[in-house]
């Protein structure tokens, strides 16, 4: 009978059962117990401060809570798509809501209608507008597999950067930044998002790029105001320190001649190199073991 009354859209419907009004309070009873947030949608919304928060409940307090909050129905639950503060506070209170009933065909529709709805905010941070952008980017190239919109010419990122007036490059920039930033722990990523963080821009894209297994470790370099490059030679270092232990042993050091330590350690550094495909850097590689090389020979 639930499923019935759900059906017909929030409003009441007159059956043999009862009254309209009577239908439409046990509409309402069944959404009202299977209201649900997920934190993977809960996540586009900004939490508020203490005083926003209170000024909100002090309004519902006096006047009710006027806005109806937008719902969308998976299954038997009640996913909230807007509203998720006064939904709390009405809790609180046990204050009643009006709701409305989204028709979305996805959880992937439901994420691109959040974003929408953030980006029409005045108050956005840059940071936020970024990572929206790259949100939306990511949700339509997973969508129709990386390539061009359906039925149409161009790029997903042609579209978003003509929509949001910028270049494709701060497109795909955004979707990696966004990607950053997902990966961050939950009190990190919303200090970045509000534009106070000591995290920068890049500090993010490189996050996103590189997913770091040591995540940890490099928020704790850049948050004593240290920087990515230092994270990295910090990281060289390690492994430099690794390799040696693993080769200085008395009976290697009297077995390993000067031409296989070189080697060695030349073949690591030349896999990274390749994997960085930073042009400067291979140049500078060059350079010094060139130098090395030199100083093999002199031993003969």
């Amino acid at each position: 009978m639930a499923k019935k009354f759900l059906k017909q859209g929030g409003t009441g419907v007159k059956d043999k059962f009862g009254s309209r009004s009577a239908l439409a309070d046990q509409m309402k009873d069944v959404v009202r117990e299977n209201i649900k947030i997920l934190p993977e949608l809960q996540k586009f919304i900004r939490p508020l401060n203490e005083q926003e928060y209170n000024l909100l409940k002090l309004g519902i307090s006096k006047d009710g809570c006027k806005e109806p909050l937008k719902l969308w129905r998976q299954g038997d639950d009640y996913i909230i798509v807007d509203g998720h503060h006064r939904y709390q506070i009405c809790s609180e209170l046990g204050v009643e809501f009006k709701y409305e009933l989204l028709e979305l065909a996805d959880i992937s529709a439901v994420k691109q209608y959040m974003i929408r709805l953030q980006m029409g905010r005045r108050n956005l941070t840059a940071q936020e507008v970024s990572y929206f952008r790259g949100v939306q980017y990511n949700l339509l190239k997973d969508g129709h597999g990386g390539g061009r919109v359906v039925g149409g010419n161009k790029k997903t990122s042609e579209i978003l950067a003509e929509e949001f007036h910028v270049g494709e490059k701060t497109i795909r920039r955004d979707a990696v930044i966004a990607t950053g930033v997902d990966s961050l722990p939950e009190d990190e990523r919303i200090l970045y998002l509000s534009g106070e963080s000591y995290l920068k821009k890049q500090d993010v894209e490189y996050i996103g790029k590189m997913q770091p297994e040591d995540l940890d470790v490099l928020l704790s370099v850049l948050r004593e105001g240290g920087s990515v490059e230092a994270y990295e030679a910090s990281k060289q270092q390690e492994t430099f320190e690794e390799d040696t232990v693993e080769t200085s042993n008395p009976v290697d050091d009297n077995v390993l001649n000067a031409w296989q330590k070189f080697e060695l350690k030349a073949e690591k550094e030349v896999n990274k190199l390749i994997k960085s495909n930073d042009q400067e850097q291979i140049n500078s590689a060059i350079e010094r073991f060139s130098s090395l090389l030199e100083k093999l020979k002199s031993m003969q």
